[in-house]
C-alpha cells in the first residue's frame, strides 16, 4: 500500500471475473399530483354526462317492458296484452336525447379536461435526458 498526499492506492486482486455492462436509462421530470388533481381525474367529468347516462340507463330499462310484452304475447301465455305503440317510442326517444347530451357533454369543458392537458403540457415540455452508465 502506498500513501502519497492523503491519497491511498492499492491493487486489488479479484479471482473471479467481473463484468460490467453499460445500463441506458431516461428519467423525466415527473408530474407532481396533488390530492386535489387526483380527485379531479377521478370525478372530474362533466355533470351533463352523468345526466346523458342516467337518460341511456332509464330509456334501456324502459326498453324492457315491450320486450316482456312481445314475448309474453308470442308465447301464448296471455292473448290479452298489448302493446302500446309509445312503449317502443318512448325508450328510442330517450335514447337520443341520451346521446344528445352525451355530445353536448363531450364539448363542454370540465375539471378533468384541466388537469389532463396540464399533465400533457407538463411532459411535452419537460426534456427527456438519457443517462449511460453501468448496472
Amino acid at each position: 500500500m502506498k500513501i502519497t498526499e492523503r491519497k491511498f492506492s492499492t491493487t486489488l486482486s479479484i479471482d473471479e471475473d467481473v463484468r460490467t455492462e453499460p445500463s441506458i436509462r431516461i428519467s423525466q421530470e415527473p408530474f407532481l399530483l396533488c390530492e386535489a388533481d387526483f380527485l379531479r381525474l377521478k370525478y372530474g367529468d362533466s355533470k351533463v354526462l352523468r345526466w346523458a347516462e342516467g337518460v341511456l340507463l332509464t330509456s334501456l330499462g324502459m326498453l324492457f317492458i315491450p320486450i316482456a310484452k312481445y314475448i309474453i304475447a308470442k308465447m301464448t301465455i296471455d292473448k290479452s296484452i298489448i302493446i302500446q305503440s309509445w312503449e317502443w317510442v318512448a325508450p328510442f326517444i330517450g335514447i337520443g336525447i341520451a346521446l344528445f347530451l352525451f355530445c353536448i357533454g363531450k364539448k363542454l369543458p370540465n375539471e378533468k379536461k384541466q388537469v389532463m392537458s396540464d399533465i400533457e403540457a407538463h411532459f411535452s415540455k419537460a426534456p427527456r435526458t438519457p443517462h449511460i452508465g453501468e448496472q
